[in-house]
Protein backbone atom coordinates (compact mmCIF):
# COMPACT_ATOMS: atom_id res chain seq x y z
CA UNK A 1 0.00 0.00 0.00
CA UNK A 2 1.46 3.58 -1.02
CA UNK A 3 2.24 5.53 2.41
CA UNK A 4 -0.58 7.42 3.28
CA UNK A 5 -2.88 6.50 0.79
CA UNK A 6 -5.63 5.71 3.48
CA UNK A 7 -5.05 8.92 4.97
CA UNK A 8 -5.56 10.85 2.22
CA UNK A 9 -8.44 9.27 0.98
CA UNK A 10 -9.76 11.01 3.97
CA UNK A 11 -8.34 14.01 4.22
CA UNK A 12 -9.18 15.05 0.70
CA UNK A 13 -12.93 14.72 0.42
CA UNK A 14 -13.09 15.88 4.30
CA UNK A 15 -11.27 18.90 2.55
CA UNK A 16 -13.91 19.15 0.43
CA UNK A 17 -16.57 18.99 3.06
CA UNK A 18 -15.26 21.60 5.34
CA UNK A 19 -15.00 23.91 2.36
CA UNK A 20 -18.45 23.52 1.20
CA UNK A 21 -19.60 23.84 4.58
CA UNK A 22 -18.00 27.26 5.53
CA UNK A 23 -18.83 28.16 1.86
CA UNK A 24 -22.36 28.13 2.72
CA UNK A 25 -22.48 28.32 6.17
CA UNK A 26 -21.07 32.03 4.81
CA UNK A 27 -23.26 32.61 2.12
CA UNK A 28 -26.75 31.18 1.91
CA UNK A 29 -27.28 29.13 4.84
CA UNK A 30 -28.76 30.69 8.21
CA UNK A 31 -31.08 30.46 10.68
CA UNK A 32 -32.71 27.46 11.59
CA UNK A 33 -31.45 25.55 8.10
CA UNK A 34 -28.18 25.62 9.84
CA UNK A 35 -28.62 22.41 12.50
CA UNK A 36 -31.32 20.96 9.97
CA UNK A 37 -28.44 20.44 7.83
CA UNK A 38 -25.68 19.80 10.01
CA UNK A 39 -27.68 16.82 11.76
CA UNK A 40 -28.30 15.52 8.45
CA UNK A 41 -24.57 16.16 7.19
CA UNK A 42 -23.81 13.99 10.82
CA UNK A 43 -26.20 11.20 9.82
CA UNK A 44 -25.12 10.75 6.55
CA UNK A 45 -21.64 10.46 7.85
CA UNK A 46 -22.66 7.89 10.29
CA UNK A 47 -24.91 5.69 7.79
CA UNK A 48 -21.75 5.73 5.00
CA UNK A 49 -19.09 4.81 7.28
CA UNK A 50 -21.49 1.82 8.99
CA UNK A 51 -21.84 0.90 5.30
CA UNK A 52 -18.24 0.98 4.33
CA UNK A 53 -17.53 -1.34 7.28
CA UNK A 54 -20.69 -3.57 6.41
CA UNK A 55 -18.47 -4.61 3.39
CA UNK A 56 -16.49 -8.12 3.52
CA UNK A 57 -13.38 -6.01 2.87
CA UNK A 58 -13.60 -2.15 4.29
CA UNK A 59 -10.13 -1.73 2.30
CA UNK A 60 -11.53 -3.44 -1.09
CA UNK A 61 -12.66 -0.86 -4.18
CA UNK A 62 -15.96 -0.82 -3.69
CA UNK A 63 -16.12 0.81 -0.15
CA UNK A 64 -13.81 3.62 -1.46
CA UNK A 65 -16.62 5.31 -2.50
CA UNK A 66 -18.32 5.17 0.82
CA UNK A 67 -15.37 6.55 2.74
CA UNK A 68 -14.77 9.08 0.50
CA UNK A 69 -18.90 10.19 1.12
CA UNK A 70 -18.55 9.60 4.86
CA UNK A 71 -15.63 12.17 5.03
CA UNK A 72 -16.96 14.69 3.08
CA UNK A 73 -20.27 14.64 4.70
CA UNK A 74 -18.10 14.83 8.08
CA UNK A 75 -16.21 17.84 6.93
CA UNK A 76 -19.67 19.28 6.31
CA UNK A 77 -21.09 18.38 9.53
CA UNK A 78 -17.96 20.38 11.56
CA UNK A 79 -17.74 23.36 8.93
CA UNK A 80 -21.76 23.99 10.64
CA UNK A 81 -21.06 22.47 13.76
CA UNK A 82 -18.40 25.05 14.03
CA UNK A 83 -21.17 27.76 12.74
CA UNK A 84 -23.26 27.02 15.41
CA UNK A 85 -21.13 27.13 18.20
CA UNK A 86 -19.37 30.25 17.34
CA UNK A 87 -22.81 32.30 16.42
CA UNK A 88 -21.83 31.99 12.86
CA UNK A 89 -18.75 34.57 13.22
CA UNK A 90 -16.13 32.17 13.93
CA UNK A 91 -15.20 34.01 16.43
CA UNK A 92 -11.79 33.60 18.68
CA UNK A 93 -12.14 30.57 21.38
CA UNK A 94 -10.40 30.65 24.70
CA UNK A 95 -7.39 28.91 23.01
CA UNK A 96 -6.92 31.63 20.62
CA UNK A 97 -7.40 34.26 23.77
CA UNK A 98 -4.83 32.60 25.94
CA UNK A 99 -2.20 32.38 22.97
CA UNK A 100 -3.14 36.26 22.14
CA UNK A 101 -2.36 37.26 25.66
CA UNK A 102 0.90 35.26 25.82
CA UNK A 103 2.17 36.65 22.51
CA UNK A 104 1.60 40.25 23.83
CA UNK A 105 3.31 39.32 26.82
CA UNK A 106 6.40 38.21 24.80
CA UNK A 107 6.46 41.20 22.36
CA UNK A 108 6.51 43.59 25.34
CA UNK A 109 10.16 41.54 26.39
CA UNK A 110 11.37 41.64 23.30
CA UNK A 111 10.85 45.25 22.00
CA UNK A 112 12.48 46.31 25.57
CA UNK A 113 15.96 44.56 24.39
CA UNK A 114 18.51 46.88 25.12
CA UNK A 115 19.77 46.87 21.41
CA UNK A 116 21.34 50.35 19.88
CA UNK A 117 19.88 49.82 16.58
CA UNK A 118 15.59 50.33 16.71
CA UNK A 119 15.18 47.89 13.82
CA UNK A 120 16.97 44.80 15.65
CA UNK A 121 14.60 45.26 17.90
CA UNK A 122 11.65 44.77 15.35
CA UNK A 123 13.12 42.29 13.56
CA UNK A 124 13.40 40.22 16.89
CA UNK A 125 9.95 40.86 17.11
CA UNK A 126 9.13 39.75 13.35
CA UNK A 127 10.95 36.59 13.69
CA UNK A 128 10.03 35.08 17.24
CA UNK A 129 6.43 36.64 17.48
CA UNK A 130 5.56 37.35 13.56
CA UNK A 131 4.68 40.68 14.81
CA UNK A 132 6.15 42.61 11.86
CA UNK A 133 4.05 46.37 12.80
CA UNK A 134 7.40 47.66 14.02
CA UNK A 135 9.40 47.06 10.92
CA UNK A 136 10.12 50.10 8.95
CA UNK A 137 8.90 50.14 5.36
CA UNK A 138 12.17 49.98 4.06
CA UNK A 139 13.17 46.92 6.00
CA UNK A 140 9.79 45.34 4.73
CA UNK A 141 10.32 45.95 1.02
CA UNK A 142 13.62 44.58 0.83
CA UNK A 143 12.33 41.39 2.31
CA UNK A 144 9.14 41.66 0.06
CA UNK A 145 11.94 42.32 -3.18
CA UNK A 146 14.07 39.41 -2.03
CA UNK A 147 11.03 36.49 -1.75
CA UNK A 148 11.89 36.42 1.93
CA UNK A 149 8.94 37.58 3.37
CA UNK A 150 8.26 34.72 4.69
CA UNK A 151 11.13 35.10 6.99
CA UNK A 152 9.19 37.49 8.89
CA UNK A 153 5.95 35.83 8.95
CA UNK A 154 5.92 33.10 11.97
CA UNK A 155 5.35 30.27 10.04
CA UNK A 156 6.15 26.39 10.85
CA UNK A 157 9.68 26.57 10.05
CA UNK A 158 10.48 28.76 12.92
CA UNK A 159 9.00 26.10 14.94
CA UNK A 160 10.48 23.33 13.35
CA UNK A 161 14.26 24.94 13.84
CA UNK A 162 13.48 24.99 17.79
CA UNK A 163 12.39 21.65 17.59
CA UNK A 164 15.39 20.36 15.75
CA UNK A 165 17.46 22.09 18.27
CA UNK A 166 15.82 20.28 20.78
CA UNK A 167 15.90 16.46 19.59
CA UNK A 168 19.86 17.29 18.58
CA UNK A 169 20.65 16.38 22.29
CA UNK A 170 18.70 13.38 22.91
CA UNK A 171 20.33 11.92 20.15
CA UNK A 172 23.18 11.68 21.60
CA UNK A 173 21.81 10.12 24.84
CA UNK A 174 21.12 6.57 24.89
CA UNK A 175 17.70 5.34 23.86
CA UNK A 176 15.36 3.58 26.37
CA UNK A 177 11.71 3.89 27.26
CA UNK A 178 12.38 6.51 30.04
CA UNK A 179 14.79 8.71 28.26
CA UNK A 180 12.45 8.51 25.24
CA UNK A 181 9.35 9.48 27.68
CA UNK A 182 11.51 12.30 28.84
CA UNK A 183 12.12 13.35 25.09
CA UNK A 184 8.59 13.12 24.23
CA UNK A 185 7.58 15.40 27.07
CA UNK A 186 9.71 18.05 26.99
CA UNK A 187 9.74 18.63 23.21
CA UNK A 188 6.32 18.48 23.09
CA UNK A 189 5.52 21.07 26.14
CA UNK A 190 8.26 23.54 24.93
CA UNK A 191 6.67 23.55 20.96
CA UNK A 192 3.30 23.65 22.72
CA UNK A 193 4.37 26.56 24.97
CA UNK A 194 5.56 28.27 22.19
CA UNK A 195 3.14 28.14 20.06
CA UNK A 196 1.05 29.36 22.69
CA UNK A 197 3.40 32.29 23.18
CA UNK A 198 3.66 33.26 19.80
CA UNK A 199 0.09 32.93 18.82
CA UNK A 200 -0.84 29.98 17.82
CA UNK A 201 -1.32 30.75 13.92
CA UNK A 202 -2.48 27.98 11.54
CA UNK A 203 1.03 27.24 10.01
CA UNK A 204 2.80 27.12 13.29
CA UNK A 205 -0.05 24.32 14.56
CA UNK A 206 0.61 22.55 11.74
CA UNK A 207 4.35 22.04 12.97
CA UNK A 208 2.93 21.69 16.35
CA UNK A 209 0.66 18.50 14.92
CA UNK A 210 3.59 17.08 12.51
CA UNK A 211 6.23 17.46 15.97
CA UNK A 212 3.48 15.70 18.20
CA UNK A 213 3.08 12.58 15.68
CA UNK A 214 6.87 12.37 15.34
CA UNK A 215 7.86 12.10 18.41
CA UNK A 216 4.72 9.78 19.10
CA UNK A 217 6.43 7.54 16.67
CA UNK A 218 9.64 8.09 18.34
CA UNK A 219 7.95 7.25 21.58
CA UNK A 220 6.20 3.82 20.00
CA UNK A 221 8.88 2.44 18.03
CA UNK A 222 6.82 3.14 14.64
CA UNK A 223 8.45 4.68 11.52
CA UNK A 224 7.44 8.34 10.68
CA UNK A 225 5.52 8.65 7.76
CA UNK A 226 5.50 12.21 6.27
CA UNK A 227 2.32 12.01 4.31
CA UNK A 228 0.18 10.11 6.76
CA UNK A 229 1.01 13.55 9.30
CA UNK A 230 0.21 15.75 6.43
CA UNK A 231 -3.13 14.50 6.04
CA UNK A 232 -3.35 13.83 9.63
CA UNK A 233 -2.47 17.54 10.45
CA UNK A 234 -4.79 18.79 7.74
CA UNK A 235 -7.89 16.61 9.11
CA UNK A 236 -7.48 18.15 12.52
CA UNK A 237 -7.08 21.59 11.95
CA UNK A 238 -10.03 21.38 9.17
CA UNK A 239 -12.27 19.81 12.07
CA UNK A 240 -11.09 22.07 15.23
CA UNK A 241 -11.07 25.31 13.46
CA UNK A 242 -12.83 24.76 10.00
CA UNK A 243 -12.34 28.63 9.32
CA UNK A 244 -8.40 28.12 8.99
CA UNK A 245 -9.35 26.42 5.39
CA UNK A 246 -9.32 30.48 4.59
CA UNK A 247 -6.31 31.10 5.93
CA UNK A 248 -3.15 32.36 3.31
CA UNK A 249 -1.08 31.36 5.88
CA UNK A 250 -2.75 27.83 6.01
CA UNK A 251 -2.67 27.25 2.39
CA UNK A 252 0.56 28.13 1.63
CA UNK A 253 2.41 26.37 4.62
CA UNK A 254 0.86 22.93 3.55
CA UNK A 255 2.03 23.92 0.18
CA UNK A 256 5.20 24.01 1.55
CA UNK A 257 4.82 21.01 3.19
CA UNK A 258 4.09 19.20 -0.15
CA UNK A 259 7.03 20.78 -2.13
CA UNK A 260 9.32 19.22 1.17
CA UNK A 261 7.78 16.06 0.66
CA UNK A 262 7.25 15.16 -2.73
CA UNK A 263 9.39 17.00 -4.54
CA UNK A 264 12.52 17.44 -2.50
CA UNK A 265 13.62 14.08 -2.20
CA UNK A 266 13.70 13.91 -6.05
CA UNK A 267 15.82 16.86 -6.29
CA UNK A 268 18.13 15.79 -3.72
CA UNK A 269 19.03 12.69 -5.52
CA UNK A 270 20.21 14.67 -8.62
CA UNK A 271 23.68 15.50 -6.23
CA UNK A 272 24.37 11.77 -5.27
CA UNK A 273 25.67 11.50 -1.75
CA UNK A 274 28.37 9.09 -3.15
CA UNK A 275 29.44 11.57 -5.72
CA UNK A 276 32.57 12.15 -3.93
CA UNK A 277 34.13 12.41 -0.37
CA UNK A 278 36.34 15.54 -0.40
CA UNK A 279 35.50 18.65 1.53
CA UNK A 280 34.38 20.52 -1.59
CA UNK A 281 32.03 17.98 -2.61
CA UNK A 282 30.31 17.96 0.72
CA UNK A 283 30.14 21.32 0.87
CA UNK A 284 28.60 21.43 -3.33
CA UNK A 285 26.16 18.69 -1.26
CA UNK A 286 25.28 20.74 1.24
CA UNK A 287 24.47 24.16 -0.98
CA UNK A 288 22.37 22.37 -3.69
CA UNK A 289 20.27 20.41 -0.71
CA UNK A 290 19.62 24.20 0.59
CA UNK A 291 18.67 25.29 -2.53
CA UNK A 292 16.41 22.25 -3.72
CA UNK A 293 14.74 22.63 -0.59
CA UNK A 294 14.11 26.65 -1.49
CA UNK A 295 13.39 25.53 -4.90
CA UNK A 296 11.30 22.89 -3.90
CA UNK A 297 8.78 25.68 -1.58
CA UNK A 298 8.62 28.02 -4.11
CA UNK A 299 7.35 25.59 -7.29
CA UNK A 300 4.94 24.62 -5.06
CA UNK A 301 3.82 27.90 -2.87
CA UNK A 302 5.00 30.59 -5.86
CA UNK A 303 1.37 30.52 -8.33
CA UNK A 304 -0.74 31.09 -5.15
CA UNK A 305 1.43 33.84 -4.01
CA UNK A 306 1.50 35.43 -7.34
CA UNK A 307 -2.01 35.17 -7.04
CA UNK A 308 -2.78 36.87 -3.61
CA UNK A 309 0.30 39.26 -3.52
CA UNK A 310 1.32 39.94 -7.13
CA UNK A 311 4.83 39.19 -6.46
CA UNK A 312 7.24 37.19 -8.42
CA UNK A 313 10.95 37.78 -6.85
CA UNK A 314 13.80 36.88 -9.22
CA UNK A 315 16.48 36.87 -6.12
CA UNK A 316 14.65 34.20 -3.59
CA UNK A 317 16.97 31.55 -4.33
CA UNK A 318 20.56 33.76 -3.29
CA UNK A 319 18.17 35.37 -0.91
CA UNK A 320 17.00 32.22 1.20
CA UNK A 321 20.25 30.49 0.86
CA UNK A 322 22.18 33.84 2.90
CA UNK A 323 18.73 34.95 4.67
CA UNK A 324 17.70 31.36 6.03
CA UNK A 325 21.02 30.50 8.03
CA UNK A 326 20.99 34.17 9.21
CA UNK A 327 17.25 33.87 10.40
CA UNK A 328 17.56 30.84 11.92
CA UNK A 329 21.15 32.15 13.94
CA UNK A 330 18.68 35.23 15.06
CA UNK A 331 15.60 33.24 16.08
CA UNK A 332 17.84 31.16 18.62
CA UNK A 333 19.57 33.91 19.73
CA UNK A 334 16.63 35.64 20.19
CA UNK A 335 15.36 33.26 22.52
CA UNK A 336 18.52 32.89 24.50
CA UNK A 337 18.72 36.35 25.28
CA UNK A 338 14.52 36.61 26.52
CA UNK A 339 15.94 34.06 28.78
CA UNK A 340 19.13 35.96 29.98
CA UNK A 341 16.95 39.11 29.96
CA UNK A 342 14.49 37.01 32.43
CA UNK A 343 16.91 35.00 34.89
CA UNK A 344 19.79 37.86 34.47
CA UNK A 345 22.50 35.28 33.49
CA UNK A 346 25.12 37.18 31.10
CA UNK A 347 22.14 39.67 29.09
CA UNK A 348 24.63 42.03 28.14
CA UNK A 349 26.65 39.61 25.99
CA UNK A 350 23.62 38.07 24.73
CA UNK A 351 22.45 41.14 23.64
CA UNK A 352 25.22 41.97 21.60
CA UNK A 353 25.81 38.79 20.07
CA UNK A 354 22.41 38.78 19.32
CA UNK A 355 22.40 42.20 17.87
CA UNK A 356 25.32 41.11 15.61
CA UNK A 357 23.31 38.86 14.03
CA UNK A 358 19.94 40.79 13.19
CA UNK A 359 22.51 43.80 11.74
CA UNK A 360 24.12 40.94 9.84
CA UNK A 361 20.90 39.76 8.65
CA UNK A 362 19.38 43.51 7.63
CA UNK A 363 22.35 43.78 5.70
CA UNK A 364 22.00 40.90 3.12
CA UNK A 365 18.39 41.23 2.80
CA UNK A 366 19.11 45.09 1.77
CA UNK A 367 22.15 44.09 -0.62
CA UNK A 368 20.53 41.71 -2.27
CA UNK A 369 17.32 43.85 -2.74
CA UNK A 370 19.65 46.48 -4.22
CA UNK A 371 20.51 44.30 -7.44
Amino acid sequence: MVEGKESAAFAMPFCAGTVTGVLLSDGPVSGLELPVISVSAALAAVCLSLSAILVSDPYSPASSPLRCCAAFFAGIFCAFSHSLSSGGDFGPGVITMTANESAAWLKNVIENFPFSNPDCNALASALVTGDRRMLSDSITESFRITGASHLLALSGMHLSIIYMVMAKPFSLLRRNLAMNLLRFAVIVFSTLFYTLMTGASPSTVRALIFIVMSEAAVLSGRKRKPVTALCTAFTIQCALSPWVIRSASFQLSYLAVCGIIFLYPKMTAWFPDDRGNGRIDRLMKKIWDSAALTISCQIFTGPLAWLLFDSAPPYFLIANLIAVPLTTLGIFATVILTVAELTGIFPGLAAVCTEFILNALISTVDIISGL
